[in-house]
C-alpha cells in the first residue's frame, strides 16, 4: 500500500509539473511574471520529489554550463554597467528553469502526452483571450483592429509581441497535426485545424510582419521534418478555411493589410538607424562587447531600448568572443547523440521547430536578453535533450515503429 499511494503521489506531482511547465510556456508574454513563477515551482517541485535528476541533468552538463557561466562572468567583469548585465543574467538563469523542466518532462511521459497537453492548454489560451475580445463593447471591431489587443488583453506589448506569442502556442498543436505517426481522431484533427486556421487569421490581423516572415520561414522548412507530401495535405485544409472566412473582415481592414505586406514601406524602414548606430559601437568595441543590458544606457539610439535585432544585440552585448563562447554552450548543452525512436522524434522535430523560429523571428524586433527570449530557446532546447534514463523498448516494438504500415496495430502502438 505505501509503494501504491508513493506511485500515486509522483505521479500528481509529475502532472502538476507538466501543466506548470506547459502553462508557463504558453503564457510567456504575459503581465506578473506568471510564466517565470510556474516554471520556478515546476522546478522546486522536482528537486523536491527527484533531487537525482538534477545531479545527473548537471553532471552530464558540466562543460556547456560552465562555459555558459564563464562567459556572463566575464561579460559582468568587463561590462559598461555591470549591475544591468546581473540583471540580464538573472533572467537568464530564470529561463534555464525551463530547460530543467521540459528534460524531466521528457523522460516522465510519452512524447504524444506532452505534445496533447501543451495543444489542448492553447486552445485554452486561445478561448480566453477570445472571450475578453467577445466580452467587450464591439467584439468583431476588437478582434480585427489588432492596436487595441492590448488593452483588452491587459497586456502591456505590442500587437507584434502578442502576434509571435500566438505563433508560439500554435507550435505544439501544428507539430501534432503534421505528424503522420501520432495518431489522432478525426474529431481531433478538425479541432486543431481550426486552431490553428483562427491563430493564423490573428496573425495576419496582427500585421507583423516580422512574425509573419518567421512563420513562413518556419512552415517551409516543416516539409524537411514532416515530408512535403504530408505537410501539404494537412496545411491544404486551414487554406480553404481561410478563404471562407475572408469575407467577414472588411474592405479597409483587408486593404490596409495587403498595402502593410505588400511592402508599401520598406520592413526595414525605421530601423536602419538603429542597426547602422548599433554597429558602429560593435565595431568600437568588436572582442568584448559592452554587457548584456547595456544597450538603452549607452545612449546608443534615442527612445530605443534594444537593438531590433537578435544577433546585433548577441554581438553588442559580449561581442564576438563572448558570442562564441555563448553559442558554443548552448549548442553542447544536452545534444542528441543517439537515434531515437519515430514516435520520440515528435518533441524533437517540435524542438527544432521552436529554434528555427525564434532564430528567424529574431532577425527583427526580438530583444535577447530579457527572461521571455531565452525561456523559447531553453524550452526548445530542454524538449530536444537526450534522456539520460531512455525507456527500455522491445524489438518488436522497434520493427512496428520502423514499418508503421505493415502491422494492424498501428494506431494502438
Amino acid at each position: 500500500m505505501p509503494k501504491f499511494s508513493n506511485h500515486l503521489y509522483r505521479n500528481a506531482v509529475n502532472w502538476i509539473v507538466l501543466l506548470c511547465g506547459g502553462t508557463s510556456f504558453l503564457t510567456l508574454y504575459s503581465p506578473s511574471s506568471l510564466s517565470s513563477g510556474l516554471s520556478i515551482f515546476a522546478l522546486i517541485l522536482i528537486i523536491y520529489t527527484d533531487y537525482q535528476f538534477i545531479r545527473d541533468l548537471a553532471s552530464r552538463n558540466r562543460a556547456p554550463i560552465f562555459l555558459i557561466l564563464l562567459t556572463f562572468l566575464i561579460a559582468t567583469l568587463l561590462s559598461t554597467i555591470p549591475t544591468k548585465t546581473i540583471k540580464s543574467l538573472y533572467d537568464f538563469l530564470r529561463a534555464f528553469s525551463l530547460f530543467i523542466v521540459f528534460s524531466y518532462l521528457g523522460e516522465r511521459f510519452e512524447f504524444k502526452t506532452i505534445l496533447r497537453t501543451l495543444s489542448t492548454l492553447a486552445i485554452a489560451t486561445l478561448i480566453y483571450c477570445l472571450t475578453n475580445a467577445a466580452l467587450s463593447t464591439y467584439p468583431l471591431e476588437a478582434i480585427i483592429d489588432s492596436r487595441k489587443w492590448k488593452y483588452i488583453l491587459e497586456v502591456p506589448y505590442s500587437r507584434n509581441i502578442i502576434a509571435t506569442q500566438v505563433a508560439l502556442i500554435s507550435a505544439p498543436v501544428l507539430c501534432i497535426l503534421l505528424d503522420q505517426r501520432l495518431y489522432i481522431t478525426s474529431a481531433e484533427k478538425v479541432l486543431y485545424t481550426a486552431f490553428i486556421a483562427l491563430s493564423g487569421a490573428i496573425i495576419l490581423l496582427s500585421q507583423s510582419r516580422g512574425t509573419l516572415l518567421a512563420i513562413a520561414i518556419t512552415v517551409a522548412s516543416t516539409g524537411f521534418f514532416y515530408g512535403h507530401k504530408s505537410t501539404f495535405k494537412r496545411i491544404m485544409p486551414i487554406l480553404i478555411v481561410y478563404l471562407a472566412i475572408m469575407p467577414i473582415f472588411d474592405k479597409e481592414v483587408l486593404d490596409s493589410l495587403a498595402s502593410r505586406l505588400n511592402g508599401s514601406q520598406d520592413l526595414l524602414n525605421g530601423r536602419a538607424p538603429i542597426y547602422s548606430a548599433t554597429w558602429n559601437f560593435i565595431t568600437e568595441s568588436p572582442w568584448t562587447g559592452y554587457g548584456p543590458g547595456t544597450f538603452k544606457h549607452l545612449d546608443v539610439v534615442e527612445k530605443f531600448v534594444h537593438p531590433h535585432s537578435l544577433y546585433l544585440e548577441l554581438l553588442f552585448s559580449l561581442g564576438f568572443i563572448g558570442s562564441t563562447l555563448l553559442t558554443a554552450g548552448l549548442l553542447l548543452l544536452s545534444p542528441n547523440r543517439t537515434a531515437p525512436l519515430p514516435t520520440e522524434d515528435a518533441l524533437k522535430r517540435f524542438s527544432s521547430i521552436l529554434l528555427l523560429f525564434i532564430l528567424a523571428r529574431g532577425i527583427f524586433d526580438i530583444h535577447l536578453f530579457v527572461y521571455d527570449t531565452w525561456a523559447i530557446v531553453f524550452t526548445a532546447l530542454g524538449a530536444g535533450a537526450l534522456k539520460i534514463r531512455p525507456r527500455k523498448v522491445s524489438h518488436t516494438a522497434r520493427k512496428i515503429f520502423k514499418h508503421p504500415h505493415t502491422t494492424k496495430n498501428r494506431d494502438k502502438t
